[in-house]
């Protein structure tokens, strides 16, 4: 009878697959801190939809949210459940909220010219990606989104680093050709965009797994507040490019998107410090947290503003599409407790102040 020896803790790690460790835990404050800066980021959104304000230096929050997802990335141990949460979280509320919100256009539809030209409406909406428009112009976001998560969800279970660095490289190449040769060349769901979004959620892997000293990772954000500030000194002197991820633009071919991901960190850094601050957890934390819904909601809101009661001041528009999507987050919020029969638990803006 042949008998083994159990593995102590220390050989197991060293024969586990490199995918299959566990991953590092993500803090409090470090959680709060990207709340904060997907926060800033997602009102940056809606003011780039609602004003024609210069904001262009402010390119680098689209990339936020897929170079800080990228940030939090944990190998999951249940693939399929892991799908089935992806899919819930955003793939169900894209196809629900384009339905809803469709439902007047394709009465219009109905009506002027019947089934045919319905569903040639219906065929542009499922095609999605850079043929939406209007009060669709963010939902190209959570079906790109779900795609280069779940392609680089794999690629960590199954690639080798090195063999992620080198696919990464290749798919920030094609993006780039896509982007320099042929940027009218668009993909349904906006998968062309994946090509550039998965290098970003690596970087965001790699810039939270860094091993730097205190004094190296001093002299990397200055020098990326560096880069950021003489790009941005760029932007509006010299009229560089910036990013515009839906149209698959990157700008110059890797400098543009370097420039973006130093100020990423540099945003990410800000952030860090503000997250001490109660103020910026409960007004910009909670956008961060409503993050997705104000994506999906704020353009159909100020646009209906617009239509119905013919209101243009761009800062009412601001505050109003904001303010109705973040109430909607937290109406779902409490209807997803209610449904899991669980009490819902209210948003930080809402509780006292315990202490301790």
């Amino acid at each position: 009878m042949i008998t083994t020896t159990p593995l102590t803790s220390v050989q197991r790690k060293l024969v586990a697959p490199p995918r299959l460790r566990k991953e590092m835990t993500v803090s409090r404050a470090d959680s709060e801190s990207l709340y904060i800066l997907r926060g800033f980021a997602i009102i940056v959104v809606v003011l780039a939809h609602v004003t024609d304000w210069p904001i262009q230096a402010l390119h680098f929050c689209m990339p936020v949210f897929f170079t800080m997802s990228g940030y939090l990335f944990q190998a999951p141990g249940d693939l399929k459940k892991y799908l089935n949460k992806m899919a819930w979280k955003l793939l169900i509320p894209y196809f629900l909220f384009l339905f809803l919100v469709s439902i007047p256009r394709m009465a219009t539809e109905y009506q002027s010219g019947g089934w045919e030209t319905t569903g040639q409406f219906i065929r542009v909406l499922l095609i999605g990606g850079e043929g939406l428009k209007g009060i669709y112009a963010a939902f190209w976001f959570p079906p790109c989104f779900f795609f280069a998560h779940v392609a680089y969800t794999l690629m960590r279970r199954h690639f080798t680093p090195r063999h992620i660095n080198l696919a990464c490289l290749i798919l920030l190449g094609m993006a780039m050709v896509n982007s320099y040769y042929f940027p009218s060349f668009w993909l349904l769901l906006a998968l062309n965009v994946v090509f550039f979004a998965i290098p970003l959620l690596h970087a965001g892997y790699l810039y939270r797994h860094r091993q730097l000293s205190a004094a190296e990772d001093k002299a990397m954000h200055l020098m990326a507040l560096a880069l950021g500030a003489a790009y941005t000194l760029a932007l509006y002197v010299f009229n560089a490019p910036y990013i515009q991820m839906k149209l698959a633009h990157y700008g110059w071919p890797v400098a543009t998107t370097v420039a973006a991901l130093a100020m990423v960190m540099g945003a990410k850094k800000a952030s860090d410090h503000l997250q001490a601050s109660t103020v910026m957890n409960q007004v910009f934390g909670n956008l961060g947290r409503a993050s997705l819904i104000i994506m999906f909601a704020h353009q159909p809101i100020q646009m209906m503003i617009v239509g119905l009661f013919d209101v243009h001041h761009e800062l009412f528009r601001i505050i109003v599409s904001i303010g109705l999507s973040y109430l909607l987050y937290v109406a779902l919020e409490v209807l997803s407790a209610r449904l899991a029969m669980q009490p819902a638990r209210p948003p930080r803006i809402l509780r006292k102040q315990m202490p301790g």
